[in-house]
């Protein structure tokens, strides 16, 4: 299973998580013809949140998020909770993004191959 996985989404570029940041980041083009290759993030809600534009509600439908912005303090508020962290528990927020193969190849040659902090943060933000 591990193997047709593999296969089908093809891996492009992998950030391992980093304690100091707080997030993983991988990016993989889709199967199928059409070159999108979609960025995951993974981390810390509070590191997570703040870069997202948009959520998707209960039936996956995009919805514009400011999540730099009072939505995203309101969304943070309801899932980190005292109750959570004195459990020892640490909720984990995905996010992703699209992008066509051209779009992704400027910004990772734009971006130093993501080797630099700095071209990290441009291909996470």
């Amino acid at each position: 299973m591990l193997i047709q996985r593999e296969r089908q989404y093809k891996l492009k570029t992998l950030i391992p998580f980093s304690s100091d940041r707080k997030i993983m980041t991988c990016a993989y083009q889709l199967p199928g013809d059409d070159g999108i290759i979609r960025v995951v993030i993974k981390g810390a809600p509070e590191n997570i949140i703040p870069l997202c534009t948009k959520e998707l509600d209960s039936s996956n439908d995009p919805n514009e998020f400011a999540g730099d912005g009072a939505d995203g303090s309101n969304h943070l508020e309801s899932i980190v909770s005292e109750a959570i962290a004195k459990k020892g528990q640490k909720p984990l927020t995905i996010a992703y993004r699209d992008f066509n193969q051209d779009e992704f190849n400027d910004l990772r040659a734009s971006s130093d191959q993501f080797e630099t902090a700095e071209g990290r943060a441009r291909l996470e933000n």
